[in-house]
């Protein structure tokens, strides 16, 4: 290994530790526990409530792809039918 490729992972993981320190104090300013800080480098997200979660479990929403396609083809849009599986709605062509 070089010297610059142990550079570029000490850099990598002065950040992952960074973030995970600062993410850290603000789980424990709230509500939540967490078991392993380290679990807070990749994912930001502590809890899966209504307004953390995700827009298309809870609100029904569309994505921003499917928002586009609605939009770009509205007449190919209205002959599809909607298909609602596992709590999300998809363009499906199936009959």
């Amino acid at each position: 290994m070089g010297q610059s490729e142990l550079k570029i992972r000490a850099i990598r993981r002065h950040h992952r530790n960074r973030i995970v320190f600062k993410r850290y104090e603000k789980v424990k300013m709230g509500r939540w526990h967490v078991k392993e800080p380290s679990y807070l480098a990749k994912n930001n997200t502590v809890c899966s409530c209504w307004m953390c979660g995700n827009p298309r479990k809870y609100f029904e929403e569309l994505t921003v792809q499917e928002r586009k396609f609605k939009q770009a083809w509205p007449v190919l849009h209205e002959d599809l039918p909607l298909e609602i599986r596992n709590d999300s709605t998809r363009l499906c062509a199936c009959p």
